[in-house]
């Protein structure tokens, strides 16, 4: 029998790809990109990194804290600094900072959320910094 959070995740994951396909589909595959012109390529490196974010999101409603800040360093290592705009003053370093810092002390809840949004706030600057061509 399949749990409640599985259909909860599965959900979270296909409004995930939904999204992204929607984004995809308005620029009509044409992006103004900072270090590529392939925007699949921009698609699937957001998509794979939503995926990690609302997964970890979920772990952190279980109570599930180690896992969901795995989940989290994975997405953050993962975009780099491909998400940082010219111009934009990013505090996140200093609350990836501090969620390493928590997760020293064991105050392993306060991380997850730390990381997660460090990972929200970068994922979304990655996207701002990709704007349709006109």
């Amino acid at each position: 029998m399949v749990s409640l959070f599985e259909h909860i995740r599965k959900i979270v994951l296909l409004g995930s790809l939904l999204f992204s396909l929607t984004i995809g589909a308005g620029c009509q595959g044409s992006f103004a990109m900072v270090q590529s012109n392939d925007s699949c390529a921009i698609m699937k490196r957001y998509s794979e990194n939503k995926i990690l974010l609302d997964e970890g999101n979920l772990l952190i409603e279980k109570k599930e804290y180690l896992q969901a800040i795995e989940l989290f360093d994975r997405g953050i290592a993962s975009i780099g600094q491909s998400y940082s705009i010219e111009g934009v003053e990013d505090d996140t370093e200093m609350k990836f900072g501090l969620s390493n810092i928590e997760k020293s002390k064991g105050s392993f809840e306060i991380s997850a959320n730390l990381k997660s949004s460090v990972l929200s706030a970068r994922l979304q600057e990655f996207l701002n910094g990709r704007k349709c061509k006109s």
